[in-house]
């Protein structure tokens, strides 16, 4: 019985920290760190509602801030009225 528990919580342990941010970082085109990280600071923020939902908002936050933030930051129009 102690055994089973112990195999269980280590299958649990390696899908939880490495399967689950692969996967889930291939779909929304996050790097696995990042993934890992939004759910664990959902989960400790809101539980498992904030787990499931930390993902998408990690995603959108990225989303925005390479349109808003970073874009026009690399946005090299260098017109100076010269023509």
């Amino acid at each position: 019985g102690g055994m089973v528990f112990l195999l269980f919580g280590i299958e649990q342990w390696l899908e939880s920290n490495f399967i689950v941010p692969q996967l889930l970082g291939k779909q929304v085109d996050l790097h696995p760190l990042i993934v890992l990280f939004a759910i664990l600071i959902g989960a400790t923020i809101m539980g498992l509602p904030g787990a499931l939902v930390a993902v998408p908002v990690a995603a959108a936050g990225l989303f925005l801030a390479q349109e808003f933030y970073l874009k026009p930051l690399n946005n090299t129009d260098t017109t100076d009225g010269a023509t």
